[in-house]
């Protein structure tokens, strides 16, 4: 004969926590009946309490997305090994410090209903691939980021390549060969003194002669310094939560007159904005990018193929 429990914990809702091939301590055989705390006891049973389950922790919004429709997510447990310079989740100033008690960092389900899920912020998508997949696939809408020219083609959905990571930053660019209709846009590093080395460049070799859209993202420095000669086109200011060394309003301006003739090249932000809600670039080129992989899926299935 089976053993009937002699102490029967009691979750928080003040019933039995017993599965149901359990024996019943009141004889209830075969039942998904869960006993009361008062029914127990009543009946003899010693009951204990089960600890309260630890709260969640609060999502930790990444303030430069946040109220923009794109929601933070990054798989990996530990910090991005690329170390590429005054990158801000590296310099110990982000949103998520510590680092090692808040990664990895991936919204639920819940709050990524409705908005589009972007992969990787504050690491690199082709590191630890395998799990930033995974963990992207179990969501409806996301897309991928990279530094990393390497099976592009492959990711399973939308991704972004910054063309000049770490030390290209400056002096050059990774050329892909075609344009891949998966690529949302090449992110290009700007800044006051790489404009003729990479800026024009880059914007030639993808905007015009491969026709994928771009969009500059204008350089912060905390712990680097501003390239000698550019100290005035530079002012220390608060971008979004931290300050830095950022460039003027005027500067911006004058690098938007130089590209205003080619209509897929566009700034990161709006109106000296650097946040996402007065911006809108991944959202149109991540819809424009579905729209693509949609309409070669449907010619294959017409085809056959």
């Amino acid at each position: 004969m089976e053993e009937i429990k002699k102490v029967v914990v009691i979750g928080e809702d003040g019933r039995c926590m017993c599965s149901c091939a359990d024996p019943c301590p009141l004889g209830r055989v075969g039942s998904s009946y869960r006993c009361t705390k008062g029914e127990l006891e009543a009946a003899g049973v010693e009951t204990v309490q089960a600890p309260p389950k630890p709260a969640p922790k609060p999502w930790l919004w990444n303030p430069k997305v946040k109220g923009s429709g794109i929601i933070e997510c990054i798989p990996q447990s530990t910090p991005c090994p690329l170390q590429c310079e005054d990158c801000f989740y590296n310099s110990g100033r982000s949103y998520l410090e510590p680092l090692s008690e808040n990664l990895p960092h991936v919204p639920s389900h819940k709050m990524a209903w409705g908005r589009v899920v972007r992969v990787n912020d504050g690491n690199d998508s082709n590191v630890q691939r395998d799990v930033v997949v995974r963990t992207a696939t179990d969501f409806q809408d996301f897309f991928f980021n990279t530094s990393i020219p390497k099976d592009l083609a492959s990711f399973p959905g939308p991704f972004v390549l910054t063309v000049n990571p770490g030390p290209l930053t400056d002096k050059d660019f990774h050329k892909i060969p075609e344009a891949l209709p998966n690529m949302m846009f090449a992110r290009i590093r700007t800044n006051m003194w790489n404009l003729y080395t990479v800026v024009k460049p880059a914007v030639q070799h993808y905007a015009i002669d491969l026709g994928i859209p771009v969009v500059l993202t204008f350089m912060a420095y905390y712990t680097s310094k501003v390239h000698e000669g550019n100290e005035e086109d530079y002012e220390w200011r608060t971008r979004t939560i931290n300050p830095y060394w950022v460039i003027k309003r005027e500067r911006v301006d004058s690098i938007e007159r130089i590209f205003s003739d080619k209509d897929n090249v566009y700034l990161c932000g709006r109106h000296g904005s650097s946040k996402c809600s007065a911006c809108g670039n991944c959202l149109r080129e991540y819809y424009n990018a579905k729209e693509r992989i949609r309409e070669i899926q449907e010619t294959k299935k017409k085809e056959g193929t």
